[in-house]
């Protein structure tokens, strides 16, 4: 999936605008070593309500509105 990805966003035609719709959504990608688990640790922030939003499949209305945080307490940051 990230191979498919990654070929996708490549493409001339879609780079630009996924370019533009990543940077409204992530403010800093962190990738590390977890020595003890022997692999990579990737951290993503941002805003991610907009991310749960934008990559729902809408046939299921799982995530609107700003209730789906609120119930647990955690704002729209994690």
């Amino acid at each position: 999936m990230v191979g498919n990805l990654a070929a996708s966003l490549s493409e001339e035609s879609v780079f630009g605008r996924a370019a533009d719709e990543l940077h409204e959504l992530i403010d800093r990608i962190d990738v590390d070593w977890d020595d003890k688990a022997k692999a990579h640790r990737l951290t993503i922030e941002g805003n991610l309500l907009e991310m749960l939003r934008k990559s729902a499949p809408s046939e299921l209305d799982a995530v609107r509105g700003d209730a789906i945080f609120a119930e647990v307490g955690c704002g729209s940051t994690i």
